[in-house]
């Protein structure tokens, strides 16, 4: 429990870059649950934080899956509080 919060972090492959272990490593070390794949969403609160703006072209997987679970959560009553532009959004149209 974090802030009184339950906190899952989907991280669907391992990070290639420095930056992203450390960060990985960090949520490990506050015992802040990290899985591969995307829960069954029943209820809480979604915080996309996945893709932001600069995000070009069609969505690849498994981004393409988890924007349509999330999606099928929303209209099932399920909040999705988007950190940046809502994952799967063209922002040029």
């Amino acid at each position: 429990w974090h802030f009184g919060y339950n906190v899952t972090v989907v991280y669907p492959r391992e990070p290639k870059t420095e930056l992203y272990k450390r960060l990985l490593t960090q949520l490990r070390q506050h015992k802040i649950e990290v899985v591969g794949e995307l829960p069954e969403l029943k209820s809480g609160v979604v915080v996309d934080a996945m893709l932001g703006f600069s995000s070009k072209g069609a969505l690849r997987e498994p981004f393409a899956t988890f924007v349509t679970k999330v999606n099928e959560a929303q209209t099932r009553g399920i909040p999705v509080v988007a950190i940046d532009v809502p994952s799967g959004w063209d922002v040029e149209a």
